[in-house]
């Protein structure tokens, strides 16, 4: 399991850029596990990922 702390869109950024500069995946699920108020981990990889 990776943990990754999400920062002001830290963690979906790094996730983005690996994905981005080696494509070998034709498909990525994330599960992310946010507790905190707003859910700003989760909203950082929807905003990164949904576009």
């Amino acid at each position: 399991m990776l943990g990754v702390r999400e920062r002001s869109g830290g963690g979906a950024s790094a996730f983005e850029k690996a994905l981005t500069s080696r494509p070998h995946f034709q498909h990525v699920t994330f599960a992310v596990r946010d507790r905190r108020a707003g859910e700003p981990a989760y909203a950082a990889f929807a905003r990164t990922f949904s576009r």
